[in-house]
This record gives structure tokens, C-alpha cells and sequence, in this order.
């Protein structure tokens, strides 16, 4: 049996594992700068709504699973133009407090390090919605706003011996070159 959805505040801190033992499950509305390094990269355009649910696995370990959902508008790294984005980001994380167990079941899980027995909601869902940030955010394919690229690469004028700072070698390297024969 699920228990019924808690409201909490972004930095309020969540006793997961209590949570977990509860089969907790906590919606909440967070404003679009709730999540400072997202909001560095993507500002929003519309609040951030979290669903997500705490269980415990058959080895007793803590588990939140749910879904982030919001609208990001964000810079393309293909053709830099700032472009309206919505996310939608299922997540699923064992939280667990030690390094070590981290790093054993990082090669078959997502893991959330905890740095105590609490976590709060950025914490949860920051990093995911970080990561499922797409690079390219244009649609249209070919993108009229990507730099045109062609190969060869167009032949830049070379610049006159005079002006060019290796010239000196290169005159000393010749010159060394036809001594030598």
C-alpha cells in the first residue's frame, strides 16, 4: 500500500530511508529557479512539477523513482540559437550514504550519494534533468541556423612571407637544408 502525496519544500530535507520504508510518495511544484545549476544553463519558462516514490528493494536499500516535467528554454549547441524546450525525465535512483556501495552498483544502477540519512528534492532531481538536457534543441534537420560547414575547407589566404613571425625559420631552415648537400 502507497501512502498518500506529500507536499515539501526544494530544500527541505527528506528522510529517505523512512520514506522508502513507507512507500512514500511526494508531488510537488517548484518554481523555475529552484534549480540553480539548470537554471544557469536553461532558464524556465514553467514551473517544475516532480512525482516521485520511495521503496525499498529486496536488500532493504532505498529507491526513488518518478518523473520530472517543465519547460526549458536553452541554447543549442549546434547552432547557438536559443530555442523553447519541454522535459519530461523518468527517473530511478538507488540512494544510498556510502562511496563504496556507490561505486559497486554504479556499473548496473543509477545511484543518488547521499551525504546523510536525508536528501532534499533538488538533490533527487537535479542531475537527471541536467543530464537529459538534449545538444541539439533545433528540429528542423538541416538546421538553417547551423554554420556552414564544407568540405575541403576553403583555402584561407596565406599571408605574406614578410608577415608571417616563422619566416626567419623558415629562410634558416633552408639554408641549412642546402648546406648540407
Amino acid at each position: 500500500m502507497m501512502a498518500p502525496a506529500m507536499s515539501t519544500g526544494p530544500d527541505e530535507r527528506l528522510p529517505f530511508r523512512d520514506l522508502a520504508g513507507q512507500g512514500a510518495r511526494i508531488v510537488r511544484t517548484l518554481a523555475p529557479d529552484a534549480l540553480p545549476r539548470l537554471a544557469a544553463i536553461a532558464s524556465g519558462r514553467r514551473e517544475l512539477r516532480i512525482d516521485m516514490t520511495f521503496t525499498l528493494d529486496a536488500d532493504r536499500r532505498p529507491w526513488v523513482r518518478g518523473t520530472a516535467d517543465t519547460a526549458i528554454s536553452a541554447t543549442c549547441q549546434r547552432c547557438l540559437e536559443r530555442f523553447d524546450q519541454n522535459m519530461l525525465v523518468d527517473f530511478e535512483l538507488c540512494i544510498v550514504a556510502d562511496p563504496d556501495l556507490a561505486s559497486a552498483l554504479a556499473d548496473g544502477v543509477d545511484v543518488l550519494v547521499a551525504e546523510d540519512d536525508t536528501v532534499t528534492v533538488a538533490q533527487v532531481i537535479e542531475d537527471e534533468l541536467l543530464l537529459a538536457l538534449p545538444e541539439r534543441l533545433c528540429r528542423e534537420d538541416p538546421c538553417p541556423y547551423a554554420p556552414v560547414l564544407s568540405y575541403p575547407a576553403d583555402e584561407a589566404p596565406q599571408p605574406a612571407p614578410e608577415d608571417n613571425p616563422f619566416h626567419v625559420l623558415a629562410s634558416l631552415k633552408r639554408a641549412a637544408g642546402e648546406s648540407t648537400d
